[in-house]
């Protein structure tokens, strides 16, 4: 599935997050000692969501902290599409507590980009959709 690299404003590190089927998010840093070694986490989301399709590092609740976004396939009956939550949660093994983007429309959802679209100040999700129909979407950020 997609992942995403960013590096850490702060410590420079390399960072790295997979999504991977069904519903665990592996988080990869990579230290500064030469050779270049990494840590390594896993987390399970536990909530009603499809299965695993896309991630992506990004500060949606503009408090000046990484957070995740993710889109997910065969999100059915009910079952969340796109969602985000706080990076700080991948040191649980277990994730419950995620904030929907998407409601329950749309099934099978891809790639992520995030920007301020209306520029507003906030990041806006943008995405597609490609079971129910929905094309491109743009989600706009409810935070400013």
């Amino acid at each position: 599935m997609f992942l995403d690299v960013r590096c850490d404003p702060k410590t420079k590190a390399l960072e790295v997050a997979a999504y991977a089927k069904p519903n665990q998010i592996f988080h990869f840093k990579a230290t500064q000692s030469t050779p270049l070694s990494w840590q390594a986490r896993k987390s399970v989301v536990d909530a009603r969501i499809g299965t695993a399709k896309a991630v992506r590092f990004a500060d949606i609740d503009n408090n000046g902290q990484p957070d995740l976004v993710a889109t997910n396939e065969q999100a059915k009956n009910g079952r969340t599409g796109v969602f985000w939550f706080p990076l700080g949660k991948l040191r649980k093994p277990t994730i419950t507590q995620i904030s929907d983007i998407s409601g329950s429309k749309g099934v099978k959802f891809d790639r992520i980009e995030t920007v301020d679209l209306d520029d507003d100040g906030d990041l806006d999700v943008i995405t597609c959709e490609e079971v129910d129909n929905l094309g491109v979407i743009w989600y706009e950020n409810p935070i400013n």
